[in-house]
């Protein structure tokens, strides 16, 4: 029996009409074009209904990126069917889940005209993909609530999806963060390493690691964070994106430090108050030696003891009490005060500390490369020079002229100024302990021995050190070194 075309036609109708399964046509746009009895009874529309809607329209909102990458994996490839389980939405609002086989029919240069659906019910995947939802929903709250910042990047380091915690921590939107990529979030300081850790992670050398990061917000601000990065890859390894967990660690950082200066800050004032407690003790020796001295002078008056004398002595007696009292209340007075720091001048104060000084014609001062501008309690260092000048004019010798230098080297991190004479010199077993209080070498000399202590307490002050050169340099016997940090802290 020959058929016509129209009886195949007819034929083809008939079986499209009758089928027992769900048939649909749909163009490239997922708009349906024809739609059989079955597939009408499936989702509960009439034909007319139906041929107003799109796929679009009876698919999940979840769903539709799976059908749009089916639709250009069709188009990429010259494959005509494939196998799929989908749920479909009824016209009631519930779900139909169904296998569907899916036919791409092509014109005859290959470009793909419509799609043929054919759906068949299938119960096991119904409860299979329920379950999926179930777990997608339950991750899904956990990502939307949680507190850490968790991201997912795709492979060429844009944003796909970002929870509210990662938006707040850097102060984008999740808009804001898709339109940039994922390096330009890190500090310019982290991110050289972070690129690195990037191959590594696209390679799958280093398919997760945990660092702490610098990132950048919105605003300009670096925060530190701990970060958690998992490459995302598919079954033959191909690396799909990554995710990346943050978490804000900048504010337990600065408490840190709080923390740790604070420790510091105790620490310091614990060898000060030893230090000021050894002063006391000393000073309370020499003051006993003093006032016994001064009750032997007083056995020893007698009625025929000058008047004139009598008075010199007792008035040297009180002096010398009377420095040690203001020299030890000058030393505690030092250690209570915090340095106030300013930018000075320090060829313009020595200067000023010269000047105080009357016979500085007859001494030779040299400052070389001293900086114009340091940070400094200016006060303090003044004093600090005052005493090591005067040490110097103290203790110069009448066979030569006094010979002061007065120099600065700028390092790094700080300053290293330096003090030289040619006076008496300092013999090396002293140089060690001449910073303690009380501590003259020269007990012919005037004062009590407290200047060098009060300087090295300045100095320790500034947070750096003084000491004296264990090779001064020629033709000076003595050197006083002393550092001062470019930042004081």
């Amino acid at each position: 029996m020959l058929y016509t075309l129209t009886d195949n036609i007819n034929l083809y109708r008939s079986i499209f009409e009758n089928n027992v399964s769900g048939i649909a046509i749909h163009d490239t746009n997922l708009k349906l074009v024809e739609v059989n009895p079955a597939f009408c009874r499936l989702l509960g529309y009439t034909e007319g209904e139906l041929l107003n809607l799109s796929i679009s329209d009876l698919t999940p909102k979840e769903d539709m990126p799976r059908i749009y990458k089916n639709v250009e994996n069709f188009n990429l490839s010259k494959h005509n069917t494939i196998k799929i389980n989908r749920p479909y939405i009824k016209k009631d609002g519930s779900m139909l889940y169904v296998n569907t086989d899916v036919s791409a029919v092509r014109d005859s240069i290959g470009n793909i005209e419509f799609f043929i659906l054919s759906l068949q019910d299938n119960h096991k995947y119904k409860i299979t993909h329920q379950a999926l939802l179930q777990t997608e929903k339950r991750y899904q709250i956990l990502f939307e609530n949680s507190l850490v910042g968790i991201s997912i990047w795709d492979p060429a380091g844009y944003l796909i999806e970002a929870n509210p915690a990662f938006c707040y921590l850097l102060s984008y939107t999740e808009e804001e963060l898709s339109a940039i990529r994922v390096l330009e979030i890190v500090a310019p300081s982290d991110r050289q390493s972070s690129y690195l850790y990037i191959m590594q992670l696209r390679s799958g050398e280093l398919p997760e690691f945990h660092t702490k990061r610098k990132f950048l917000t919105k605003h300009g601000e670096e925060i530190l964070c701990n970060v958690s990065i998992k490459g995302i890859y598919d079954k033959e390894n191909n690396y799909t994106g990554a995710v990346v967990a943050a978490q804000n660690i900048s504010e337990a950082a600065k408490q840190d430090r709080i923390i740790w200066k604070l420790n510091k800050a105790m620490q310091k004032s614990g060898r000060s108050y030893a230090r000021l407690e050894g002063a006391i003790h000393i000073a309370s020796e020499n003051l006993q030696s003093q006032v016994k001295d001064l009750s032997d002078f007083s056995e020893q008056i007698t009625p025929n003891t000058p008047h004139q004398q009598l008075i010199d002595t007792l008035q040297t007696k009180t002096q010398s009490i009377n420095n040690t009292l203001e020299s030890l209340l000058n030393y505690t007075n030092i250690q209570a005060q915090n340095i106030q720091l300013e930018t000075a001048n320090m060829q313009e104060l020595v200067d000023e500390v010269l000047a105080d000084f009357n016979h500085t014609e007859c001494a030779n001062i040299i400052t070389q490369d001293l900086p114009e501008a340091i940070e400094i309690d200016k006060n303090k260092i003044a004093q600090l020079l005052y005493q090591l000048f005067d040490n110097a004019f103290k203790f110069s010798t009448s066979d030569k002229p006094l010979n002061i230098h007065i120099k600065a080297e700028e390092q790094t991190d700080y300053w290293v100024c330096t003090v030289s004479d040619n006076g008496m010199g300092i013999l090396e077993n002293d140089r060690y302990h001449i910073f303690l209080p009380f501590k003259q070498l020269d007990t012919n000399a005037d004062g009590i021995g407290m200047g060098l202590a009060i300087c090295k307490t300045i100095i320790e002050q500034h947070q750096g050190k003084i000491f004296i050169a264990a090779q001064s340099e020629e033709g000076y016997e003595t050197s006083t070194c002393f550092f001062i940090p470019k930042v004081i802290q």
